[in-house]
């Protein structure tokens, strides 16, 4: 079996890593130019990545996930991160959350934008974190929902009634037309899953 087949499948079945950590793995190890690189192989393949524009950032994300295989294979080399600039992350200012609020809720969509704005708000999940979260991970009785973090990793965070209200109307909406609990509560209106990229675009032109 190629190493790279065996350490895929020793990541997924005796690390039992996520099906999105798998991915990452695959991708990254495709620029590598053979199963057992030189140390000039490994730099020139950190060369290339730059060449193809990627930024710091991006690089090190391959690089820690090619350094894991290095070291599963028993390879002298590890590849040394590069620096990556400090940067603030940007934040949304009081006028712009205040007109979050001001998002009309008359139609389907527009209801479930503002529903999902406050659930962002309240909770401070990420946008995908909230996107799939299905009806029974909605504790509407205690107002406690279950978010599905990265790696697999679980947290239980309290809403505002008003949140709770919003979400136990399209978990409604869901019951009436026999969509099952591990249904997203917030569909988009064409498809059962939402995409993310399509979700910030839409927050992000509330607040323009």
């Amino acid at each position: 079996m190629p190493k790279f087949e065996q350490f895929i499948r020793e990541r997924q079945y005796l690390h039992n890593v996520s099906p999105a950590t798998v991915s990452w793995h695959t991708h990254n190890l495709k620029w590598l130019p053979s199963e057992s690189p030189t140390e000039d192989e490994l730099k020139q393949m950190v060369v290339r990545m730059r060449e193809k524009g990627l930024r710091s950032t991006g690089c090190n994300s391959g690089i820690r996930s090619i350094n894991a295989y290095l070291k599963w294979a028993s390879s002298p080399f590890k590849i040394p991160q590069m620096k990556e600039p400090q940067v603030i992350l940007p934040t949304y200012s009081a006028p712009q959350l205040q007109l979050t609020s001001r998002v009309e809720a008359k139609e389907s969509h527009r209801h479930r934008l503002s529903t999902l704005i406050a659930l962002l708000a309240d909770t401070g999940c990420r946008i995908d974190e909230a996107l799939s979260l299905s009806r029974r991970d909605i504790d509407f009785d205690n107002l406690l929902v279950l978010l599905h973090g990265k790696g697999r990793k679980d947290r239980l965070v309290p809403i505002l009634l008003n949140s709770g209200r919003d979400c136990l109307y399209f978990s409604g909406k869901q019951g009436e037309i026999g969509i099952g609990g591990q249904s997203p509560v917030l569909p988009s209106h064409t498809t059962v899953h939402a995409g993310p990229h399509t979700a910030v675009r839409r927050v992000e032109l509330c607040v323009m």
